[in-house]
């Protein structure tokens, strides 16, 4: 396993943990609506924050992959094909020594329609987001 999956797993566990989510875990179903063929979704992740740092961690669990980008105020990611049907998990941290006007947000989209968007707003501001098998 290497050390950036590692990485990721890690930093959703805890920001599960952090954030008392119940629902951190994922489907393990392919998401597949009748008829719907690999390439018909589209995912969008996008992740800002207005303390100019800030740290992505994406995990698409059923496909075990995992990354973690650290961006400068806006971050996107689109996820298609065969990868676009399982779930996608992304967490979002601010600069933890940013001010208490520092403002976080998640937004993930499928096919172009909002699924998941949450915003947070503190020195200590972090959200997370997930598709949890929306399908469109």
């Amino acid at each position: 396993m290497n050390k950036k999956f590692k990485a990721g797993i890690v930093g959703i566990t805890a920001a599960c943990g952090l954030l008392g989510i119940a629902a951190c875990g994922s489907k393990s179903s392919s998401n597949l609506s009748a008829g719907e063929s690999n390439t018909d979704r589209t995912i969008k992740i996008e992740a800002t924050t207005n303390s100019g740092v800030g740290s992505a961690v994406v995990s698409v669990p059923d496909a075990v992959e995992s990354q973690t980008d650290n961006f400068t105020s806006t971050w996107s990611k689109t996820v298609t094909g065969a990868a676009s049907h399982k779930d996608v998990n992304v967490y979002v941290a601010g600069n933890y020594q940013a001010s208490s006007s520092q403002e976080v947000s998640c937004t993930i989209l499928v096919n172009g329609k909002v699924v998941a968007h949450q915003s947070m707003t503190g020195s200590n501001a972090n959200v997370y987001c997930a598709t949890d098998g929306q399908t469109s």
